[in-house]
């Protein structure tokens, strides 16, 4: 067996990777913040399944459910977690060793004339609403994979290293230690402003996984939490989170599940205390390349209501994902993949503020 085609199944099939930031939020759904360490690596070798109970490769049925921040990963990787270029993004791979890997990121915004009205600024200045000038950024991405080649090519990596550096100063570096086949931990910090200290978050988790289910004991920066997710029967999936506030000397709870109805249809569900916010979705698989997701999301406190309703159609050698939101935003994406480099090319309407922005990127190397 091929040690890099081993490394490379490893490094994109891992359940890590630092945080990333967002060129759109299409609708600001509050879910995709919740649980801002060790996101769920949302390639899409993870959703061209069948089920949300199955496995790639031959037709096996697992019990074993995700973590409870993932479960919605299925429908937030479509409806918020799209990269919309706003402008030109480069971006390049370079695999330093068969372990080591650096990723190098560009971005070059578009110019705009928004709020070049004196009036304008001075009004939204009053209101806290002005927004810092939009300036070229580069980041640097590290992965290391540990382990011998016969554990990387059998049982899988010891443990998993990452580290994110942008221009602005912030450095997010993510750890995950494999102690044996139940026992896991996610260790990941954040300096946001450099390094001013003061800003800086810890999150960790440690995990213990069974084939039906994952408990875990939470850290985080303020607060401490126990979660757990259990495959209740073949269809349903459940999970909660209870989190103490340490300093609001406050207890949270969070619900998420998940119902598979039959091949084709998938139901979610889920209630996040601190936005006090619902989420129900809905997910159709029309084929195993093509699938319809709808999501409507409730604020209990404030009454409102924003529905997404998205598409996604994977090829062979290209991609397209849209999505028309309550709110009067229609987003596309298309991307075209070769053998070593991808094209992205994007648009954003927003039709209520009669705004439309286009942006395109260019990737060289295996994606990260």
């Amino acid at each position: 067996m091929d040690i890099n085609k081993v490394l490379m199944k490893v490094i994109q099939g891992t359940t890590v990777q630092c945080s990333k930031k967002e060129e759109v939020n299409l609708d600001d759904p509050s879910f995709s913040n919740i649980d801002p360490h060790l996101k769920v690596d949302e390639s899409e070798d993870n959703f061209d399944d069948e089920g949300p109970l199955t496995q790639p490769g031959p037709k096996k049925f697992s019990r074993k459910p995700p973590p409870f921040h993932a479960i919605f990963r299925n429908i937030k990787a479509i409806t918020s977690k799209v990269e919309h270029i706003k402008g030109f993004k480069f971006e390049f791979t370079t695999p330093i060793s068969q372990r080591f890997m650096l990723h190098h990121s560009w971005v070059i915004p578009y110019s705009t004339n928004e709020g070049s009205n004196p009036n304008e600024q001075s009004q939204k200045a009053m209101m806290g609403m002005m927004k810092p000038p939009v300036t070229s950024s580069y980041t640097l991405s590290t992965q290391y994979v540990g382990g011998s080649q016969q554990e990387l090519m059998t049982t899988g990596p010891k443990y998993l290293l990452s580290a994110r550096l942008d221009s602005s100063g912030s450095l997010d570096a993510s750890y995950l230690r494999f102690f044996n086949k139940n026992w896991n931990l996610q260790f990941h910090s954040q300096f946001p402003a450099g390094s001013d200290v003061k800003m800086a978050q810890i999150n960790a988790d440690l995990n213990y996984e069974t084939d039906d289910s994952i408990t875990t004991f939470k850290y985080q920066t303020g607060a401490v939490g126990f979660g757990h997710v259990q495959t209740v029967t073949n269809k349903l999936v459940f999970g909660f989170e209870s989190i103490f506030g340490t300093l609001q000397n406050m207890t949270m709870f969070n619900y998420s599940g998940r119902y598979t109805a039959n091949k084709t249809s998938t139901l979610y569900f889920n209630y996040i205390a601190p936005q006090d916010q619902a989420c129900f979705a809905y997910q159709l698989l029309v084929n195993k390349k093509c699938r319809l997701v709808s999501e409507l999301n409730y604020k209990i406190s404030e009454g409102t209501t924003n529905t997404v309703i998205a598409f996604r159609q994977r090829l062979q050698d290209s991609e397209t994902i849209a999505t028309v939101s309550s709110k009067g935003k229609i987003s596309t994406a298309l991307t075209l993949f070769g053998q070593a480099y991808s094209l992205k090319l994007c648009a954003v309407a927003d039709y209520f503020k009669d705004s439309y922005k286009f942006g395109y990127g260019f990737s060289i190397g295996q994606p990260q």
